[in-house]
């Protein structure tokens, strides 16, 4: 039998059967028979008249064109139209938007307790430590940097947990209590909370507070619409760039924090952001994905690699790179599309 004919419009775009199917379910006209089918066959007979030869099925089996019963929708090769099964009417699957986790507990009280109580001389110890420039105590109090002394009780107040994280937690705090000297905490921000710390000791040793969640490395000073925002990974990576005078927020690992990243650049809008990637594999990857993320909130988003020999940002300023360093290789950088 002939079969029906897209109409020409649509023939001209249609490059498969599978754009025809797609079409097809997409709207056509059941009436006017432009309805991709197949030819009825003794494998597969009509479903209307059971025989096996000049009748067609629609492809996805919703229709059928039958050349020998009659139905009230006549087609245009001769047939009647008949409706199998009627998708037009098909209550469609309810998508739920995605619902943002709930923020987590802001625990500001008890580490702004530990800010008050933390020494310039004690945080002095660690800008020496970390080899930062002499502005790098300007740079840790900016970051809310602090000896961590904290009270397990009003933590758990603050973000209630289960008895064996309780115990964690506990168990932690009396461990940093007997060497809290050693050890420097930096907090992290998120959705405008302070959510977490990361604990490092003079050792270079790594921690975090138990029971805390990720965020930012943020300065207490950041104000939108700035020329420019450095993205560096890590605590220390930021407070070195902080020190030699530029602007810069940090990540808590190489892929970590990027919601709160791209949300952090469209409540500043700077017009131009500059990823300070560490030099190894998953600095650098970790790095160009947010970096292709961010080219859509902001203008111009470049990729920066520390000077050869260099692991991160931090060791080049050990090497002596101050902000024009920094800025003549965000100048030479290209741009992220």
């Amino acid at each position: 039998m002939r079969r029906p004919r897209l109409p020409a419009t649509a023939q001209r775009s249609v490059r498969s059967p599978l754009d025809a199917i797609a079409r097809s379910i997409a709207g056509y006209d059941l009436h006017s028979g432009a309805v991709p089918q197949v030819d009825a066959s003794r494998a597969a007979p009509c479903p209307v008249c059971g025989k096996p030869d000049w009748c067609g099925v629609r492809a996805d089996g919703s229709a059928a064109i039958c050349m020998r019963t009659e139905s009230p929708r006549p087609t245009k090769n001769g047939g009647w139209l008949h409706i199998l099964r009627d998708d037009r009417h098909r209550p469609r699957p309810r998508i739920e938007p995605r619902k943002e986790a709930p923020p987590p507990p802001d625990l500001r009280s008890a580490i702004e307790r530990a800010q008050q109580h933390s020494t310039d001389d004690e945080l002095r110890a660690h800008v020496d430590v970390l080899g930062l420039p002499a502005a790098g105590l300007s740079a840790l109090r900016r970051l809310g940097a602090h000896v961590p002394s904290y009270d397990a009780d009003e933590l758990l107040r603050i973000a209630p947990r289960d008895a064996e994280s309780a115990r964690k937690l506990r168990a932690q705090v009396r461990s940093l209590e007997r060497e809290a000297r050693a050890w420097l905490g930096l907090p992290m921000r998120a959705r405008g909370r302070l959510v977490g710390v990361r604990l490092r000791h003079r050792s270079g040793r790594k921690l975090a507070l138990s029971g805390g969640h990720e965020g930012l490395f943020t300065p207490s000073d950041l104000s939108p619409g700035g020329d420019l925002l450095c993205i560096v990974e890590g605590a220390s990576d930021v407070a070195a760039v902080l020190a030699v005078g530029l602007p810069a927020v940090g990540r808590p690992s190489c892929r970590g924090s990027v919601d709160e990243t791209q949300r952090l650049a469209l409540a500043l809008r700077p017009r131009r952001v500059a990823m300070l990637l560490d030099n190894d594999k998953p600095g650098i990857e970790g790095g160009v994905a947010l970096a292709q993320q961010l080219a859509a909130l902001v203008d111009d988003v470049l990729c920066v690699l520390p000077s050869k020999g260099c692991k991160d940002v931090r060791a080049w300023v050990q090497q002596g790179a101050r902000a024009r360093d920094i800025l003549d290789a965000i100048e030479r950088a290209p741009r992220v599309e």
